[in-house]
């Protein structure tokens, strides 16, 4: 077998598997696509039951990482210790963890999930100061959240910050790093935890008259010379700036993350990645019907995998996982 078709073999194991357990939200962030869909009156609340969680989990090949989030906050989800104990006890995933808002429940709430078997917390952070951080992520309680990272952080020993920097919070990052970072040298003076930092997505129609939050090329640019020039000044954190859409790729390069992170919907339906939600892209494949080994086979899934890998696709434009999306000929100015 080539290394080609390689690719295209139904994956024995992930690397990561991302299941979306509901699509509630009790924040509004800007450029949400909930949001988004909301003000179009097209979105659907819904949570994911832990019946369907399981059979999800037996139709998936196992994976080094469950992320038990999509679009809404999975806190809200009344199941969830429950289905973090049925996915730790299957025994088929080395890490098992969520992306929260961290404003949602209690420090003994995050304590039975640890009980439960989450191993580590994402947190989104966008800015602690509380006039930023309502346009960022409207209905943020900033001293709720400042207490609950370190609550979190503490209990857990180890915390992970999910950063989106975007037109409106740019000019507040280094002071929001700094308070993160005098977090961290109170809390384990001899530790250091993540801040993964990428540009905003924009799930907007171009024609609409809403303000462009994301960066153009130049912007981005100067935002990953910005934060390079201050992790010095940050021991206790390690910087993942997110810049891969203006690094030129090599012929034929993709991001890989259709290939080894795959989503999958409240509803079941399996989509290329977590920043891509559309069940058509797939053509409908939904994995509480369908073993994802077998779809991966599929015309539906395997075709579009093959089509990807030789022109890419249009739903990778813009996103700040596609090498090479923001490039002069699609730069967004």
């Amino acid at each position: 077998m080539s290394k080609r078709e390689e690719l295209f073999r139904p994956p024995e194991r992930l690397r990561r598997l991302q299941i979306e357990v509901t699509t509630l939200c009790n924040l509004f962030c800007q450029e949400c696509s909930r949001t988004v869909g909301q003000a179009e009156g097209t979105w659907n609340d819904k949570h994911l039951s832990l019946e369907n969680f399981r059979i999800l989990i037996e139709n998936s090949p196992p994976a080094e990482i469950l992320v038990l989030q999509g679009v809404g906050e999975p806190s809200l989800n009344p199941e969830l210790q429950n289905i973090t104990r049925f996915a730790k006890n299957s025994g088929r995933f080395k890490y098992i963890t969520l992306n929260t808002n961290a404003v949602t429940r209690t420090e003994d709430y995050f304590r039975a999930l640890r009980e439960a078997g989450l191993d580590y917390v994402c947190v989104s952070v966008d800015s602690f100061n509380p006039n930023v951080a309502e346009r960022c992520r409207s209905g943020t309680r900033v001293p709720k959240l400042k207490r609950m990272l370190r609550a979190i952080y503490r209990d857990y020993g180890v915390i992970v910050i999910s950063m989106v920097a975007s037109k409106l919070n740019w000019f507040d990052l280094p002071s929001t790093l700094d308070q993160l970072n005098s977090m961290g040298e109170d809390l384990y003076p001899d530790k250091r935890f993540t801040v993964e930092i990428q540009p905003v997505i924009n799930y907007r129609d171009e024609t609409t008259n809403q303000p462009r939050t994301m960066f153009n090329r130049h912007e981005l640019e100067i935002l990953r010379d910005m934060l390079q020039s201050i992790e010095p000044a940050l021991p206790r954190l390690v910087l993942k700036i997110n810049t891969t859409s203006i690094e030129e790729p090599a012929p034929g390069q993709r991001c890989g993350r259709p290939f080894y992170s795959p989503f999958i919907t409240v509803d079941g339906y399996m989509t290329p990645c977590c920043t891509s939600f559309d069940p058509i892209t797939y053509q409908h494949t939904n994995i509480l019907f369908t073993a994802m080994t077998e779809a991966w086979d599929s015309d539906a899934v395997g075709g579009w995998l093959r089509h990807y890998l030789d022109q890419g696709d249009e739903i990778c434009r813009g996103c700040c996982f596609d090498m090479g999306g923001m490039l002069p000929s699609k730069t967004a100015e």
